[in-house]
Formats: structure tokens, sequence, C-alpha cells
């Protein structure tokens, strides 16, 4: 008996993290890569992510630059239209349009696809793991045989179920990508402070400052804990801070005893954005 193709797919970017790689509906799910630009280098993120890692410095400025590059609008189109060949429907899932360019670039590519692909671009406002639960979701419908329609009417239903919180200590890294002023990035680096940011509307908004490290895991357990009922908890953190992201998921594994809690690296891209020094909280409600 032959089995019918699906008739959509998922489009998502590399700023998404995962944390099953087995989930159904995994073999519907493509990745955009995003370029990093190292001292003028540019290095695709892949199997070798690890040696992307290592080489970013913990500080960007003068001296050092580092840039997260969205794929240009004909990349996407040229990808939107091979899809095309496969199936009648396609849900491209961006980071947030304040973090990145995945999702303007997206629209922009869109005006140039086949008329036969049915295409929804949605942008999920936020990264990581919480991008990575919303595109899980939508893969599972996409496997059950639903329409891109469909799967955006589901994505904006539970797209305010997402949380991250992000505590920052390369603070030039945000300068670097637009996402904090100068003066206060260097004040920041200077007084080695360590302020934590809600991801809200695809934009950081602050939230507090932590004192230490033992205050800040007090802050992200405090964080966590208001929230009666939680489907899903994950945190990433950068190399720097893998023992305080070892130590908070042992405190939020006693907060939820329920839940199985991974604590992953920090990807390449998404160090690119923030920098090495992160330790970020996902919650799903």
């Amino acid at each position: 008996m032959r089995v019918a193709q699906p008739r959509t797919v998922i489009l998502t970017d590399g700023t998404v993290l995962f944390d099953r790689d087995d989930f159904p509906g995994r073999e519907l799910v493509e990745i955009l890569p995003l370029d990093i630009v190292i001292d003028g280098e540019v290095q695709t993120p892949g199997d070798d992510e690890a040696l992307s890692l290592r080489v970013l410095p913990e500080v960007v400025g003068l001296a050092r630059r580092v840039q997260l590059l969205s794929p240009p609008p004909q990349a996407i189109r040229m990808r939107l239209r091979a899809l095309a060949h496969r199936y009648c429907d396609v849900v491209v899932m961006t980071s947030g349009d304040g973090l990145t360019s995945v999702f303007s670039h997206a629209l922009e590519a869109s005006a140039g696809t086949l008329h036969r692909l049915h295409l929804q671009v949605w942008d999920s406002q936020t990264m990581g793991f919480s991008l990575g639960w919303a595109v899980q979701e939508a893969a599972a419908m996409a496997t059950q045989g639903a329409s891109a329609r469909e799967i955006i009417t589901h994505l904006r239903r539970i797209r305010n179920s997402f949380y991250t919180v992000i505590a920052v200590q390369s603070l030039s890294y945000l300068h670097e990508s637009r996402l904090l002023d100068p003066a206060q990035a260097l004040v920041g680096e200077l007084l080695g402070m360590t302020p934590l940011f809600l991801l809200e509307d695809g934009g950081l908004l602050p939230l507090y400052k932590a004192r230490s490290s033992r205050h800040l895991l007090d802050l992200l357990v405090e964080f966590a804990e208001e929230f009666a009922h939680v489907r899903r908890v994950a945190v990433m953190a950068g190399e720097p801070m893998c023992d305080e992201g070892k130590a908070l998921r042992q405190r939020l594994s006693e907060v939820f005893p329920d839940l199985t809690i991974p604590c992953l690296p920090q990807a390449a891209t998404l160090q690119a954005l923030f920098g090495p020094r992160v330790l970020a909280l996902f919650i799903q409600e």
C-alpha cells in the first residue's frame, strides 16, 4: 500500500534548538543556515559547530568583530522553489524579527515564489528552544496532513505560551547585534554586570540585574516559580557558564519534578548574537 506524501513542510532557521531530535515529523523540518562573520571571515555552522564556538571572542568591538548574517531573499527564494517540487504547502517559521532579518527576508522572498505553492511566513518573536517547541508542534500537525493555513492558525494561538529569559554578560555582542545602546554595553562590561532580559515581541526587555552567580540562579528560579502550569522547561548555557547551567537545571528539577529538563550548549548562531557568556531559561506554559 502506497503511503501518501505529506503536503506540508516546515522551514525554520539556524537559531532553532531542539530538546530531542526524534520528534514526530522531524523529516518534514528543514533549516536555513545563518552565516557567522568573524573578523571578515564567513563561517557556516554545521557538523563542525564546536570549532566555530571556540573561536568566538568573549568581547567584540574595534579589534574583533562578529556578525550573524541572515540568508538573503534570493537564497530563501531558491530554497522555496526547490521545496515546491515536493510539497504543496510551506510554513516558514523564523526567529524574532527584532533579533535577525530572516522574517523580513522570507517575506521578500515569498513575492517571487511559484503561484502553486501555498506559503505562510510566521514570525515566532523568539529563538532557541521556544522556536524549536513551536516547530515540533507544527511538524506534528504536518504529519497528520494539516495545511499551512491550519498550522499558522495553531501557531498564532500558542505564540504567547513561550517565555525566554536570557542573562547576558557579553554585552558588547548586544551592541554589535544592535540590541543594546553602545554606552550601556560599555558601562555594563566595565562594571561586570549581568542583566537579565525577557524576550518579548522579538526584542529584549530588561528585567533584573544579578549581583553574583548565586543571585542570577535565584532570579531565574523565582521567575520559573511564577508559572502555575508548565509544559516544558529547558536551559541553554554558553561554555563559560556551563557550571551555572547545570546548577540551574538541578534547581529547576526540584521545582518541576515531573519534567525532564535539558541543559544544552549554546548554538554558534546564538553565541554570535548574544556572545559566549550567556545563560538562558526557556518555558512553555
